[in-house]
């Protein structure tokens, strides 16, 4: 089942299958349920982040005292290798690996 069916299928129940798209209320979901898709959300949505803004997110993980190496940081970030290692490690969270 693809990510975004599964997605609106634990927001929605059935409402794809059925044709309706979202329903009028999503009394269909649990609190918790909702909770646990709401923190799947954040962390996919934090990777993305890291993606985007890779030299920013560098600096936030720095401890104090630290300072990063710009030029270290531009060569680590023009590799495509850089960005596959945040979105697998990702992926592999969300899929429970």
């Amino acid at each position: 089942m693809g990510e975004v069916k599964r997605y609106r299928q634990g927001l929605y129940g059935l409402a794809d299958d059925i044709g309706m798209g979202a329903p009028l209320d999503a009394s269909y979901v649990s609190s918790t349920d909702y909770d646990a898709l709401r923190a799947e959300n954040a962390e996919l949505v934090a990777a993305l982040e890291e993606i985007a803004s890779p030299v920013k997110f560098m600096r936030e993980q720095l401890e104090d005292g630290e300072q990063l190496n710009g030029l270290m940081a531009m060569e680590i970030t023009s590799s495509p290798d850089f960005y596959k290692k945040i979105a697998r490690s990702a992926l592999a969270k969300h899929r429970g690996v």
